[in-house]
């Protein structure tokens, strides 16, 4: 009954060992033969295959890793030198400009260290400042440092202008002689400085014509403004419409005094200039000072007023008795009828 665990492992078409065939085989037998079906299971095949999966990654992982990891190799040493300066459109008179040499060199990054054995020459510019920077990087896969000598240079005058050539000594820390690299010479133009309008009133501010000069903008801006404020306030303020007199109105005031001083004869004449004025003004292409010229140009009702003021006006001014009241009234009314006065 021992032998029975063996069973679930066992594939069907193996036959069940029992103990009654315990006579023809052996116990070694029945043991080989278990193991031999039991070691081709399925579950034991998936067990094993995702086992020597994991060790295969873990491997690769572990490779890739390791190359990572590895140090560069070792970079055969090299140097280079160059200039950098401004292009000749930023090369202004009286305007700083920076001008550099570059070291660069591979290999060996910590064992050397270049230095200005012999500075350039400088022709029309003036040299300012100097310093050093340094910097590493990588350029395609392979390591680098710099150093880089800056010097500040001012244009001294426009025209041309030139860096001379300067000499920088380096030596590696395993040689004893050192070693020299030279740059090219440059040559510039400096060109002439934009007009600044500040720059000028600070070189013109110590002469005294200038002054004078900004005194006179100066009250002469003060004096248009001040001016442009009052226009503008009084263009504010409403203006009163002078009102013209009508003459029609002047003539028939002036004949109300000639009534009130007894003078006849005045107060029908200006009765008359009260009409003539209303009718000149209303018929400018009349030119007289006969009533009777305008009669056609009036319509008849006016007509009748014309003709009864023009008869009634010569009666009163030539009667020689006194005029009553009511014929003075009546005169007056068809005056201010015909100068439209009422």
């Amino acid at each position: 009954m021992h032998f029975s665990i063996f069973r679930p492992l066992c594939r069907p078409s193996v036959p069940f060992i029992s103990p009654i065939e315990t006579n023809w085989l052996s116990s070694n037998n029945r043991l080989i033969t278990c193991l031999k079906h039991t070691l081709w299971h399925p579950i034991l095949i998936n067990i094993a295959f995702i086992t020597l999966l994991t060790i295969s990654l873990y491997v690769t992982a572990l490779a890739e890793e390791n190359q990572t990891i590895a140090p560069d190799k070792e970079i055969d040493f090299e140097i280079t030198i160059k200039t950098d300066g401004p292009i000749p459109a930023q090369t202004i008179i009286n305007k700083v400009f920076e001008w550099k040499i570059i070291v660069r060199w591979y290999g060996a990054n910590d064992s050397i260290n270049p230095r200005i054995h012999k500075l350039p020459s400088f022709d029309n510019l003036k040299l300012i400042s100097q310093a050093t920077s340094m910097l590493t990087g990588s350029d395609q896969g392979r390591r680098y440092a710099e150093k880089i000598f800056i010097f500040k240079i001012l244009p001294v005058s426009e025209g041309d202008a030139s860096i001379g050539a300067a000499t920088v000594r380096y030596a590696k820390s395993e040689e004893q002689n050192d070693n020299f690299l030279t740059t090219a010479s440059s040559t510039l133009t400096i060109q002439p400085a934009p007009f600044s309008l500040q720059k000028w009133c600070s070189r013109q501010w110590s002469k005294t014509w200038f002054k004078v000069l900004i005194l006179i903008v100066l009250i002469t801006i003060i004096f248009c403004v001040t001016l442009a404020l009052y226009r503008r306030r009084n263009k504010d303020i409403p203006q009163e419409i002078e009102e013209k007199e009508n003459p029609a109105d002047v003539a028939l005031q002036a004949a109300r005094r000639y009534r009130i001083e007894g003078d006849r004869s005045s107060y029908i004449k200006q009765l008359k200039n009260a009409v003539l004025y209303s009718f000149t003004e209303r018929f400018p292409q009349i030119k007289s000072t006969d009533l009777m010229d305008f009669h056609d140009q009036i319509d008849i009702e006016q007509q009748i007023i014309l003709d009864r003021f023009i008869e009634n006006s010569e009666h009163l001014q030539f009667a020689p008795v006194s005029s009553s009241a009511d014929q003075l009234d009546r005169v007056m009314q068809d005056a201010r009828n015909l100068a439209g006065l009422l």
